[in-house]
Parts: C-alpha cells; structure tokens; sequence
C-alpha cells in the first residue's frame, strides 16, 4: 500500500477484485489495520466463502439501500458475529427491557 495510508473506517470487499484474489487485500488489510471491519460482497453465493476468511459481513448483489445501510450497521458493530444477518421486522423483535 502506501508509506501514509489515509485512515479507513470500513473496507467492501467484492471476492473477485480487479488487481487480483481477495485473500490477497485481506491478508495485507490485516497486517495493516488488524482491527478493520469488512463487508465482503458479490453477485455469486460467497457468503460461506467470505467467512471462512474471517468476513463476518456479506451483502449478496444486488443490494438495496437498506440491505447495504443494515449491513453498514452490523459491520460496524461491536460483535458483528452475534448480529442477525437480515433486518428484524420491529413487529416482530423481541423487545428489549428500554423497548
């Protein structure tokens, strides 16, 4: 990468990227911002795939804005494993002792 990186927040990652595999910009992500939350995301059913390298995030194309800003949200959350991975209907979430 670069000698001073611009600061990153998040990282989307398609599995198949132009400038070679994934496991590549992964592993690189990693050594650099071992704490970088990533969203891994493709048209094809990879989901377990991202997973298996540590993607704990996945957003099947084609995504609408509330998938995406869902998906956002749980990425940036503290334990993005524990989260479920589609939107709760609020009708039917079970409530919390404030709600």
């Amino acid at each position: 990468m670069v000698a001073d990186p611009p600061a990153v927040a998040l990282a989307i990652l398609d599995f198949h990227m132009p400038d070679g595999p994934v496991d590549d910009l992964l592993k690189r992500l990693r050594l650099e911002s071992p704490g970088l939350p990533v969203i891994g995301t493709s048209g094809a059913d990879r989901q377990s795939a991202f997973a298996e390298r540590g993607v704990a995030c996945f957003l099947a194309k084609p995504w609408g804005i509330s998938e995406f800003i869902h998906t956002l949200e749980r990425a940036l959350s503290p334990n993005p494993h524990f989260l479920p991975s589609v939107p709760l209907d609020p009708r039917t979430a079970p409530r919390t002792p404030s709600g």
